[in-house]
């Protein structure tokens, strides 16, 4: 009775450090793969504001010429 009871305690205990592990292992891998969606996104971010800078320069350029033209035929 005692080693049955002895047995089913230090089994229940085993069960729950193996949860408790295989809980932190998916934390981790979610926290690991968290960490890397959110590098991706911001790299995603970084790219769009690249884009949209040269974009804008673009178009200062371009209104720079129109100006610069009609400045010319105005004259």
């Amino acid at each position: 009775s005692f080693s049955i009871a002895l047995h089913d305690f230090f089994y229940k205990k085993f069960v729950l450090i193996n949860i408790k592990i295989i809980d932190q292992e998916y934390h981790f891998f979610f926290g690991f793969y968290r960490i890397l969606a959110n590098r991706q996104s911001a790299q995603r971010s970084r790219v769009r504001k690249l884009q949209y800078i040269s974009e804008l320069e673009r178009s200062v350029t371009s209104l720079q010429v129109h100006y610069w033209f009609i400045e010319l035929v105005a004259d």
